[in-house]
């Protein structure tokens, strides 16, 4: 059961929105913080309200390293290939790079995003987790993005629902796991209608 009022987190947004204008953007981790603390603690399940525990410092250092592992190498690719005046060859290599680059970097913020979310979140003082691997959701997106470009976008709804259960089958509330038992089958009529 939600406690929240649509008011509340609409007063929480303006303020948020004011916040992160008048602080150029910077106040944006605190906003995020600030409405996944109120979510959780207005959602009640079985008598007892979920909690969430993450924090804007937290966030702001994930999004800096996101800037430095991925952001950096990908824009000084980007520089050399299209500024430089180098080889061909290299800017070939520097694009191919880049564009690796920011194709791993969709699966290491999905897992990243997921392992954090849910191990800043309890209910009845017991933690989420998530114990899945980058490297298995790699694999999920280079087959899925191959098998959607192959039958032009007919495997899609397989794709989509091989990522939910991967991220699905890979949560934990304490010692439980969560189950997935969802069929792209299921999704690929909508999905073509």
């Amino acid at each position: 059961m939600f406690h929240g009022t649509g008011g509340t987190l609409f007063g929480i947004h303006v303020v948020n929105t004011l916040l992160i204008l008048v602080t150029l953007g910077i106040y944006y981790f605190w906003a995020k913080t600030r409405v996944r603390r109120y979510l959780a603690g207005q959602t009640e399940m079985e008598l007892d309200r979920f909690a969430y525990h993450g924090t804007a410092k937290e966030l702001l250092l994930g999004t800096l390293k996101a800037v430095v592992v991925f952001g950096l190498p990908v824009l000084l690719l980007n520089f050399i290939r299209d500024v430089l005046e180098v080889p061909v060859a290299l800017k070939v290599i520097a694009g191919v790079i880049s564009g690796s680059l920011i194709f791993v970097f969709f699966p290491v913020a999905v897992v990243g995003a997921r392992r954090y979310r849910l191990s800043r979140m309890s209910w009845r003082g017991i933690r989420f987790s998530f114990r899945g691997r980058v490297w298995d959701l790699v694999k999920i997106f280079i087959l899925g993005t191959f098998l959607t470009g192959v039958t032009l976008g007919l495997y899609y709804p397989f794709f989509l629902v091989d990522r939910q259960r991967f991220l699905v089958s890979h949560s934990y509330f304490g010692s439980e796991r969560f189950g997935f038992t969802g069929r792209g089958r299921e999704l690929f009529g909508p999905f073509v209608v």
